[in-house]
């Protein structure tokens, strides 16, 4: 990859970046054997593994980041189509999930009367940040015809806990249209591949979607205050 700047007085950014031949997962998965399947997951969980070994430039300070280290916004499904951050540190991500938790349980007492903390835990900072690729879903990992396998599409890699890869890897087990649903097959080695994060991706995450899906939900803290309620819950590891 290089970078290109050659118009005086303007910024521009040019990504040159060598053509993988070969096809999606999307597409070459069902074209498997179960033995090639097997290969390509142990490849893939390699490369995951190699990702979390390497040194990310803040070890405290989360999202995607330039040459320099400087920390950058974050952006995908879980940071709402907003984006958010940048953020100045692990804390201050902590602190604006459980703002989106916050905000969705005012919305759920206000509209419904529910009242349920315990079942939308706060935000656990107790994995180190590592770096993510954070989209690897199908369309972005190829498979060439050697059988080799190439990750593409980094844009919104960066410094993460390691359940966010897997979190973003599983995004649309549970897609209401059947097309865009991952095969079972494929999500059966996804813990493997990224790690056995499936609470966080269940019993987290999935439990703040409609926090995620609503990026103008923001209600200030006080509600549940002045009613003399708590809605503390941190899971117990």
């Amino acid at each position: 990859m290089r970078k290109q700047e050659s118009l005086p007085g303007r910024y521009s950014l040019w990504l040159v970046m060598d053509f993988i031949d070969g096809d999606v997962m999307e597409t070459a998965w069902s074209q498997m054997s179960w033995w090639n399947r097997l290969r390509t997951v142990w490849r893939l969980r390699k490369y995951v593994r190699e990702l979390y070994q390497i040194p990310v430039p803040r070890p405290n300070v989360p999202g995607p980041f330039d040459s320099t280290g400087k920390a950058l916004a974050c952006s995908g499904y879980y940071f709402t189509e907003n984006g958010a951050g940048p953020f100045e540190s692990y804390s201050a991500m902590a602190d604006w999930f459980d703002h989106r938790r916050y905000s969705l349980l005012v919305d759920l007492h206000m509209n419904y009367g529910s009242y349920k903390p315990h079942l939308y835990p706060t935000f656990d900072v107790s994995h180190p940040l590592v770096l993510c690729h954070m989209d690897l879903n199908m369309r972005n990992i190829i498979v060439d015809g050697r059988g080799d396998v190439w990750l593409v599409d980094w844009g919104m890699a960066g410094a993460f806990p390691s359940w966010f890869e897997y979190a973003n890897m599983v995004l649309f087990a549970r897609a209401a249209i059947k097309q865009w649903r991952l095969p079972k097959s494929w999500l059966f080695f996804a813990s493997f591949i990224a790690g056995n994060y499936q609470w966080y991706e269940a019993e987290y995450l999935h439990r703040l979607q409609s926090a995620f899906e609503r990026p103008w939900l923001d209600h200030p803290k006080g509600y549940f205050e002045r009613l003399g309620l708590d809605i503390a819950y941190r899971r117990v590891h």
